[in-house]
């Protein structure tokens, strides 16, 4: 059971969905996807196609490096061993470690995203808003006294900061200079008429190209980080 240590306001976000038109065109930035609205397009599966099910997850040499200097940033912040580094602070001294991690890996994915805490429900650990350029977490998992929740919350960052990355690139093939056809893939599958949320379709939502490669990212990260550390 998750250790619940300080109590701090809830709050709840939902990833925004951005359409790409001529390489520069997008929605309103108020244009959200949830539980409750659905997409509209994954039943009866027209949008199949736009997810882009079956295309390999591709990162680019800017993507990789981006993804070292993560590794070597957290391990230079909480040293070589950082879940069980996080396991043995204080409360306190745990959110400031989060929040002065979450700092730099902004400034290695070049992103100027907000976060947030809460409490979440349903096992959420966080999601990421594009239209308030936001990220939400749960601070349960990051103060539990289980190693594995902790993990959890870290490579919840990562992937959470890579759908960041995902709508950057979109927008600007510059930032990473990725292929153009994994570009408007990416878009496609980001579209509000295709985008599939978990609550929606829960088979579905795993299998999509922004969530493969958000969970390729992470994991990534996630096994050069702690691949040796023992809990």
């Amino acid at each position: 059971m998750l250790g619940w240590i300080i109590g701090i306001i809830a709050a709840a976000a939902v990833i925004t969905t951005l359409d790409l038109l001529e390489n520069n065109e997008i929605f309103d930035d108020d244009h959200e996807t949830g539980a409750d609205t659905g997409t509209g397009g994954a039943f009866p599966y027209e949008g199949i196609e736009a997810l882009s099910m079956d295309i390999p997850v591709e990162f680019t040499k800017e993507d990789e490096a981006r993804a070292d200097m993560a590794i070597c940033e957290i391990k230079g912040l909480l040293g070589k061993k950082p879940v069980k580094t996080l396991c043995e602070m204080e409360a306190e001294d745990r959110i400031a470690a989060a929040k002065e991690l979450y700092r730099r890996l902004c400034t290695i994915f070049s992103l100027d995203i907000q976060l947030e805490f809460g409490e979440g429900c349903n096992g959420n650990c966080g999601c990421y808003c594009n239209c308030t350029k936001s990220m939400w977490l749960d601070y349960r998992y990051l103060l539990s006294d289980k190693a594995e929740y902790i993990r959890i919350f870290l490579d919840t960052v990562i992937h959470e900061l890579r759908h960041g990355m995902q709508y950057h690139f979109i927008m600007d093939s510059a930032y990473n200079g990725v292929e153009e056809d994994y570009r408007r893939r990416m878009t496609a599958n980001l579209h509000p008429s295709v985008y599939v949320p978990f609550q929606e379709k829960p088979e579905l939502y795993y299998k999509q190209l922004c969530e493969r490669d958000a969970a390729a990212y992470a994991a990534r990260v996630m096994e050069n980080l702690t691949g040796g550390e023992e809990e």
